[in-house]
C-alpha cells in the first residue's frame, strides 16, 4: 500500500522528503564513513498529509498541495535514540539507519545500528560472522521482519524474526509478518 500527498519537514522548516511513500522505503544513513552518509539526525520531523484527491500546485520545488491537510503531526527523533546506540556507532565506526513508516494517525520512527567493520563480530567454526540479540540494536516504533545469521546448537543458521510495531493508540507492541 502506498500513501501519497505527504510532505516531511525538518525542525528548520526545510523539506526532508515529499511525494508518495510505499513499501519500497528509501534509507538514509547517519554517522557512517561512506559517501553521503554524514547526515545529522533530525531533532524532530513534521509530517503533513493531504487528501488523496489533492494535487500539487504548479511546478515548484517544495511540496504544496491544494486543499486542507488531513494530518499535521510533529514527532521527536533525536531524543529517542539512546546514548548506548550512539556510543556503539562511534566506537566501531558504524552507522545509524533511520526508518520511517507512515501510519494513518502519525509518523512512526524506527532505527537500527549498522555495525562497522571494526565491530568484534562473533564467528562460527568456519569463520562466518553472526550476531546475537545483544549485537543487534534496533528500536523506535517498529522493526520490519528480518533474517539474521545465528548459531543454534553449534550450527550456523539463518533465522527469521517477526516484525513488530508499537500501536500509537494503545502503546502495545504488536508482532507482524512484514
Amino acid at each position: 500500500m502506498s500513501v501519497s500527498e505527504v510532505a516531511l519537514y525538518l525542525e528548520s522548516g526545510l523539506v526532508f522528503d515529499a511525494g508518495t511513500f510505499g513499501r519500497g522505503a528509501s534509507v538514509s544513513g547517519y554517522g557512517g564513513y561512506s559517501a553521503g552518509d554524514q547526515l545529522v539526525v533530525p531533532k524532530t520531523l513534521r509530517m503533513v498529509r493531504y487528501p488523496e484527491d489533492s494535487r500539487r500546485i504548479a511546478d515548484i520545488t517544495y511540496p504544496a498541495y491544494d486543499g486542507a491537510p488531513i494530518l499535521d503531526v510533529t514527532v521527536p527523533v533525536a531524543e529517542r535514540i539512546p546514548d548506548e546506540v550512539l556510543d556503539r556507532i562511534r566506537k566501531y565506526k558504524g552507522s545509524l539507519r533511520l526508518k520511517l513508516r507512515i501510519h494513518p494517525k502519525t509518523l512512526m520512527v524506527g532505527w537500527e545500528v549498522r555495525n562497522g567493520r571494526s565491530y568484534p563480530f562473533k564467528r562460527d567454526k568456519w569463520g562466518n560472522a553472526y550476531t546475537t540479540d545483544e549485537d543487534d540494536m534496533v528500536g523506535g516504533d517498529f522493526c520490519e521482519r528480518r533474517v539474521q545469521n545465528r548459531i543454534i546448537d553449534g550450527h550456523f543458521q539463518l533465522v527469521e524474526s517477526k516484525g513488530w510495531y508499537i500501536d500509537p493508540e494503545t502503546g502495545q507492541r504488536i508482532e507482524a509478518d512484514f
